[in-house]
């Protein structure tokens, strides 16, 4: 598969090609689905519930915004350090989801969190691209790391290895033990006698 690529001293760099529409709705319904699913599963909640009490959330981590969203980037949750300085909060990496905040409140925050998502998986694809990853192969991976299934994968793989070390063990210890009494076998259970 031939990619277009610029030449940029000396070096081919693949050029920007815009994702598929069908890539970017994905990810879009990958995205929305941890806010929908909560939604479905309490429909009574208001914005502000879904967002302060998120799965896997903080739930410190929306005041954090909220004060960032309102230019506040001192010590607020201390009563004693209140007004001291500068928090220790990084504030660069939520300063889409704080804009998004003072426009339009906690839906604001959740429309930003979709974007971001989004966002990243745009750029995860053009990095893969990048790397000479085919683009079909590209989107399927980022959808992939946005959606959970490549840690799932994983640790679905670090199961498997451990059981089979765990069953390797197993029939090692049983083969030892079928040598019976005629030798003298150490097994970690047992005590050494004279």
């Amino acid at each position: 598969m031939k990619v277009d690529a610029t030449e940029i001293q000396g070096a081919r760099i693949p050029a920007w090609s815009a994702p598929s529409v069908l890539f970017l709705l994905l990810a879009l319904a990958v995205a929305a689905s941890y806010w929908i699913v909560p939604i479905l599963e309490a429909p009574d909640k208001t914005p502000d519930g879904l967002v302060l009490f998120r799965e896997g959330g903080d739930c410190d981590y929306l005041p954090q915004v909220g004060w960032a969203a309102h230019l506040e980037f001192g010590e607020r949750v201390v009563k004693e350090y209140a007004g001291t300085g500068v928090r220790s909060f990084p504030f660069l990496p939520v300063a889409i989801h704080a804009i998004f905040y003072r426009l339009a409140g906690s839906t604001g925050f959740i429309l930003a969190d979709l974007l971001m998502v989004v966002l990243y998986a745009c750029l995860l694809r053009q990095f893969l691209i990048v790397a000479e990853v085919g683009r079909r192969a590209a989107e399927l991976l980022s959808l992939a790391v946005i959606a959970g299934a490549a840690a799932w994968f994983i640790d679905q793989v670090a199961k498997a290895l451990r059981l089979r070390r765990r069953s390797f063990i197993c029939m090692e210890r049983g083969r030892l033990q079928q040598l019976g009494s005629s030798r003298r076998v150490f097994r970690p259970d047992t005590e050494i006698s004279p």
